[in-house]
């Protein structure tokens, strides 16, 4: 399953507040390289029928059987 990393990731309220810059209005991160776009319902940066994945989503590993 391919799902693009440019897509804005789901963080606790108290990350996103944390990373908020107030001049873009965006909430982003630095995760090795990749920039993270973060969102969350109580800063009210998320938009309806939109998923979104947790950053460690990323560092999931399947095996097959």
């Amino acid at each position: 399953m391919k799902i693009e990393q440019s897509r804005p990731y789901y963080a606790e309220s108290g990350m996103v507040y944390q990373n908020f810059n107030h001049t873009t209005g965006l909430s982003t991160i630095d995760n090795g390289g990749l920039k993270m776009k973060l969102v969350n319902e109580k800063v009210g940066n998320m938009q309806v029928n939109t998923w979104y994945l947790l950053p460690q989503a990323y560092s999931l590993i399947i095996k097959k059987k």
